[in-house]
C-alpha cells in the first residue's frame, strides 16, 4: 500500500463516526445525541421522497443487491445513518439535508458518496458502534457503487473532500 494511501485510509478514520451507540446515532463526520423515540420506524403512506427512494434503489441494482431497505425522514439524524433494529435495516436521512442538492450538479457526488457508504454498513452487517475496519468497509463499499453509477476517481473522493456534509 503507497503511503498516499496510508494517509487517504488514515484521514477516512479520523472523519468517520460509529453507526449507532447507546444513544447516540453517527453518520459520517459526526455523532449526535438522539431520542429514538422522535423517530418514526414504521411504514409510512409516503414511504420515502421519490429521489431518495431512486438514489437508494440505484446503489443497491448497481452492486446487484437484493437486499431491502426501509427509509427514514427524521431530523433527528444531521444528514444520513444506517440502523439495523429487531431484523429490519433502516436508512434514516434528514430531509433537509436532501433537498440541499442539485442532483444535475457534481455535489451529487457527495450526497451519492454518503448514501452507499451507510448501504455499505448494511451490506457489511455492522452494528454497535464503530471500529476503523468497518468504517473502510462502508467506504470502499460506497467507492465501489458510485463508480459503478458513473463517478470518476475525483467525484468518489468528493465527499470527504468537502468536509462534513451538514444541513445549512
Amino acid at each position: 500500500m503507497t503511503i498516499a494511501a496510508r494517509l487517504f485510509f488514515a484521514s477516512i478514520y479520523l472523519l468517520t463516526a460509529p453507526v449507532a451507540y447507546g444513544s447516540q446515532l453517527c453518520s459520517p463526520f459526526l455523532c449526535k445525541n438522539v431520542d429514538r423515540s422522535k423517530i418514526n420506524y414504521e411504514p409510512t403512506s409516503s414511504f420515502a421522497p421519490s429521489d431518495v427512494l431512486k438514489i437508494v434503489e440505484a446503489i443497491r441494482d448497481a452492486a446487484s443487491l437484493t437486499t431491502s431497505f426501509r427509509l427514514v425522514p427524521t431530523t433527528q439524524v444531521p444528514n444520513a445513518a444506517a440502523e439495523t433494529r429487531q431484523g429490519t435495516r433502516f436508512i434514516l436521512y434528514n430531509p433537509n439535508w436532501v433537498s440541499q442538492f442539485d442532483f444535475n450538479t457534481n455535489k451529487r457526488w457527495i450526497y451519492l458518496g454518503l448514501m452507499a457508504h451507510e448501504v455499505g454498513h448494511h451490506v457489511h452487517d455492522h452494528s454497535g458502534g464503530s471500529k476503523p475496519p468497518t468504517e473502510l468497509e462502508a467506504d470502499h463499499f460506497a467507492g465501489f457503487a458510485v463508480q459503478r453509477l458513473g463517478a470518476t476517481k475525483d467525484e468518489a473522493l468528493s465527499l470527504w473532500q468537502a468536509g462534513p456534509p451538514s444541513v445549512g
